[in-house]
C-alpha cells in the first residue's frame, strides 16, 4: 500500500473511530463502526486525495442540511462532477439542481416472519432458493427488499457541536477545519439524527435466528440496523458470503476484513480461505446448484473480444482508490484495448455500466481510444452475452472472470499497473493460470501471447493443461455446485 493510502487510512481510522464515539444510539462501539465504516472510508479516501491534489485555501459556508439520507445516496453522488464541484467550493450551481438525495431508504420488515434463516440479497438464484426454502419446510425464507423513503431533518446545532470536536480532534493537521466541515455536511442522516427512530423501528420480537446475505453487510444501512437490532436482543447469528471475486483474489481488500470484523459466520466461494475460525470453505453463490456444460463449445474467433474493466468509481470501498491513481488505471486499460485490437486485427469492445458511475471514462475514451476500440453498455447478464465474442480479457479482479471461466470461455486476465495486488494467499492459484498464459502481469506478456494464440484461439483454450488450470483456480475461488441439503444444513446450523 502506497504511503498516501496509508495516510488516508490513518486519517479515516481516526475520523470513523471519533464519529463513533458521537452517535448516541442502543449500538455497542464495534457496531458503530460496522455501520459507518463503508461511508466514511469512501469519503475520506477520495476527499482526502482530492485535498492533497488542490491544496483549497478556504472553506465555504458551512451547509449540513445537505447532508446524504444514508451510505447510498452519498455513494450515487459523490461520483459525480458535481461532488469535485463540492469540493473546490464552487457553489455556483443552486444546490438544488444537485443529485444529492438527502432521503433515507429504510428497509420495511414484515411484523412476523415465520422461519429460522432469513435471506436478504442473497445472490442465490431464484429457483435453488425457492427449492431451500420447500426442502427446509419454510425455515429458511427469502426477505424482499421493500423499502419506504424517510427524511429525517438535520440537527445543525448537533452538527456544529461535533464539527468544533472534530476540528480539535484533527487540529495537528493542516486540513482539520476543510476536512471536518466536509465530513459533517456528508454524514449521513441516519447515522445521527435518524439512528435512534430507525433502531427502534426494528428492535422487535421476531422468530428467526439468523440473517444471511451477500450484497447488503456493506451498502444498506438500515438492514444493519435491523441485524443488529436483532443481535442486540436475541443473539441472531449474522452469516456472509462474498459478492465478488476480490474476497479471495486481492491483497489486504478492505471488505473482507471488515466484514469478518462483525459478522458470526462467512461462507467462502470455495476451498480457499483465510485461517479466520469464522471462514467456512464453500460454494459460490451465484452458482449454487449449477452444473458446468460439456463438452467444450468452440468460439468463433471472427468475433470481437470483450474487455471488461473496473470503470465505476463506487469501487472506491472494495479497492485502495484514490482519484488520481484511478485515472491511470482507466488510461492503462485504453491501452489494454488499443494494444488488443492491434494484435489480432479485430474489433475491440469495453463493456461498462450506463449508469450508476461517473462519466471520467467517456472524456478519456474520447481522447484517446482508437477507432477500433468501442464502448459496450451493458443491458444483459454477463454470462449470457460473453459466448458471443471470440475472448474475453479483464485488467481487473472482476466477477466476470470467474464467471467466464465457469462457462468455459477463452479468458485472459492483465493485471499489471498494481492497481489490483493479488494476496499471498491466491498467488499459487494466479501462478497456475500463468504457466498456460491466462494470467499475466505486464503487458508485454500479455501482447506476446496474444500474438501467440491469434488464430489459434479453441486449440489453446481447449488444451488439457489449460482446462486443468482453469478446474484448479475453480475449485478454489468459486467452487461450483454444492448440494441443496448441504446448503440447508449450513444455513440452518
Amino acid at each position: 500500500m502506497s504511503e498516501p493510502l496509508i495516510f488516508a487510512e490513518h486519517i479515516n481510522n481516526k475520523i470513523c473511530d471519533f464519529l463513533a464515539n458521537k452517535i448516541v444510539a442502543p449500538l455497542t462501539h464495534e457496531q458503530k463502526i460496522a455501520l459507518i465504516s463503508p461511508w466514511c472510508r469512501s469519503f475520506t479516501h477520495t476527499t482526502l486525495d482530492w485535498y492533497l491534489n488542490n491544496k483549497p485555501q478556504h472553506t465555504s459556508q458551512f451547509c449540513p442540511d445537505n447532508a446524504p439520507g444514508d451510505t447510498l445516496a452519498f455513494m450515487r453522488w459523490h461520483k459525480t462532477d458535481d461532488y469535485l464541484h463540492y469540493l473546490s467550493g464552487n457553489h455556483s450551481t443552486d444546490w438544488s439542481c444537485k443529485q444529492i438525495q438527502t432521503q433515507s431508504e429504510l428497509l420495511v420488515l414484515p411484523r412476523f416472519i415465520w422461519a429460522k434463516t432469513i435471506a436478504f440479497q442473497s445472490g442465490i438464484r431464484k429457483k435453488f432458493l425457492t427449492q431451500l426454502t420447500l426442502l427446509s419446510f419454510l425455515k429458511i425464507r427469502k426477505l424482499s427488499y421493500k423499502k419506504k423513503i424517510h427524511q429525517f431533518s438535520t440537527d445543525t446545532t448537533l452538527r456544529n457541536k461535533i464539527l468544533y470536536e472534530l476540528i480539535d480532534h484533527l487540529k495537528e493537521y493542516p486540513f482539520a477545519i476543510w476536512l471536518s466541515q466536509k465530513t459533517l455536511e456528508m454524514l449521513p442522516r441516519i447515522f445521527l439524527e435518524g439512528i435512534n427512530e430507525t433502531y427502534a423501528n426494528y428492535d422487535k420480537n421476531q422468530s428467526f435466528d439468523a440473517i444471511f446475505s451477500s450484497d447488503c453487510w456493506s451498502s444498506i444501512d438500515s438492514f444493519k440496523i435491523m441485524a443488529f437490532a436483532q443481535k442486540n436482543r436475541r443473539k441472531v447469528r449474522l452469516i456472509g458470503t462474498p459478492h465478488a471475486f476480490n474476497y479471495s483474489a486481492l491483497d489486504k481488500f478492505w471488505l473482507r476484513t471488515y466484514e469478518l470484523s462483525f459478522l458470526d459466520k462467512y461462507l467462502s466461494w470455495g476451498a480457499l480461505c483465510d485461517q479466520d475460525p469464522k471462514v467456512i470453505p464453500f460454494y459460490i453463490n451465484k452458482f449454487a446448484g449449477y452444473q458446468r456444460s460439456q463438452p467444450i463449445k468452440r468460439v468463433d474467433e471472427k468475433n470481437p473480444i470483450l474487455l471488461t474493466g473496473a470503470m465505476r468509481p463506487n469501487h472506491l470501498v472494495e479497492y485502495p482508490f484514490e482519484p488520481t491513481i484511478f485515472k491511470q488505471y482507466l488510461l492503462d486499460e485504453i491501452n489494454i484495448a488499443h494494444i488488443t485490437a492491434q494484435t489480432t486485427k479485430r474489433a475491440v469492445k469495453i463493456r461498462t455500466r450506463n449508469k450508476d458511475r461517473g462519466g471520467s471514462f467517456e472524456i478519456l475514451f474520447r481522447e484517446h481510444a482508437p477507432a477500433n476500440v468501442v464502448l459496450d453498455f451493458q443491458s444483459g447478464a454477463f454470462i449470457n452475452e460473453v459466448t458471443n465474442y471470440s475472448l474475453h480479457v479483464s485488467d481487473n479482479t472482476s466477477t466476470t472472470i470467474v464467471e467466464s471461466l465457469i462457462v468455459n470461455h477463452p479468458t485472459i486476465i492483465v493485471i499489471a499497473n498494481g492497481y489490483f495486488p493479488i494476496d499471498n494467499m491466491a498467488s499459487d492459484s494466479f501462478n497456475t493460470l500463468k504457466e498456460v498464459g491466462i494470467f499475466h502481469t505486464t503487458i508485454q506478456s500479455y501482447r506476446i501471447h496474444l500474438a501467440k494464440i491469434n488464430g489459434h484461439m479453441n486449440d489453446w483454450w481447449h488444451d488439457h493443461r489449460t482446462q486443468l488450470a482453469v478446474t484448479n483456480f475453480l475449485n478454489k475461488h468459486a467452487r461450483i455446485g454444492g448440494e441443496i441439503t448441504i446448503w440447508k444444513n449450513t444455513l440452518l446450523n
